[in-house]
């Protein structure tokens, strides 16, 4: 993960954001056999540049398959071709996506801020920041929406991402690194 130094970021276009999930439907359907790949665009030089990202996958309004990198240092042109293949056929959670899945199929890339450590519940906002949290070699991140989607105030979030990584709910109070990040996220169309 990239720790905020003061240094301003590249920024990212909207064009670029949208471009980046243009890519990441385009690889999907490219490895089902119904595309060619997606062919380059001027927007793809603003795309090489580090940074983290995430591509969720809904269908019909149902979580699909979500997964991200997290300080790889890899372009995002180069991850979210990654992030894409892996949410429509790794996510351990889901079978792999077949065409028919992509009927009413959404794509949405969310890009990550640089990191900030922080100490405690006081200085997160909920549905602006997501966390991650990290002990030896137990990490564990969660976007912002999660806290919205499950319902959680700052402290059950803290408890929340600590046991996704495997840690105790109260790890955040006992050497753990915590951190929040933002995200821009785009959207892209259910239309296949």
């Amino acid at each position: 993960m990239r720790f905020d130094d003061g240094r301003k970021p590249a920024r990212l276009t909207d064009a670029g954001g949208l471009r980046l999930v243009e890519l990441a439907r385009g690889v999907i359907e490219e490895a089902l056999g119904v595309a060619a790949p997606p062919s380059p665009s001027p927007l793809d030089d603003q795309l090489r540049r580090p940074g983290d990202l995430f591509v969720t996958l809904r269908r019909l309004g149902r979580l699909r398959g979500c997964i991200g990198t997290v300080g790889r240092e890899r372009m995002l042109i180069e991850s979210v071709a990654e992030c894409a293949l892996g949410a429509a056929f790794r996510d351990p959670r889901f079978d792999p996506l077949r065409e028919p899945d992509l009927a009413g199929l959404e794509v949405q890339v969310s890009v990550l801020s640089l990191f900030r450590t922080i100490r405690g519940p006081d200085e997160i906002e909920i549905g602006t920041h997501g966390l991650y949290v990290e002990q030896g070699e137990a990490h564990g991140l969660l976007l912002p929406q999660v806290a919205l989607e499950f319902d959680r105030d700052a402290a059950g979030f803290l408890r929340m991402v600590c046991r996704k990584a495997e840690l105790p709910e109260d790890a955040w109070q006992s050497g753990a690194r915590v951190s929040v990040f933002t995200t821009r996220k785009f959207p892209g169309s259910g239309a296949a």
